[in-house]
């Protein structure tokens, strides 16, 4: 918790408590988990938004309660083309495969749209 109130972008949010607060409260710890989150999303727009390129991926299922859940995948990269290519190529090349064969890519999983 002590780090959580070290954080700047989010302090303002948490007001200075006594140092025997025990944060048992589900109301507390609720705050504190969307605060948590409120802090992860702001750094990952703004990774996505310095990023040269990005993917989104989406899916939705239904649970047994009947509920639709969604889900949404979003996936960076800080290399440019010429550096995708050549973290694709590099392991090629080491052991010995001519790239100059190479015809066709796959991928699987969110992972298929960060550079697909």
């Amino acid at each position: 918790m002590q780090e959580l109130l070290r954080l700047k972008p989010r302090r303002s949010m948490i007001k200075v408590v006594e140092k025997n607060a025990m944060y048992k409260s589900p109301k507390i710890q609720n705050q504190i988990i969307d605060i948590c989150g409120d802090i992860i999303n702001e750094n990952i727009v703004h990774k996505l938004n310095k990023a040269k390129c990005f993917a989104v991926l989406v899916d939705e299922t239904t649970d047994i309660r009947t509920v639709e859940q969604f889900s949404l995948c979003v996936r960076w990269l800080h290399l440019t083309g010429q550096g995708i290519a050549e973290t694709i190529i590099a392991p090629l090349k080491h052991h010995s495969i001519h790239d100059d064969y190479l015809i066709g890519r796959g991928y699987n999983g969110a992972s298929s749209d960060a550079i697909g």
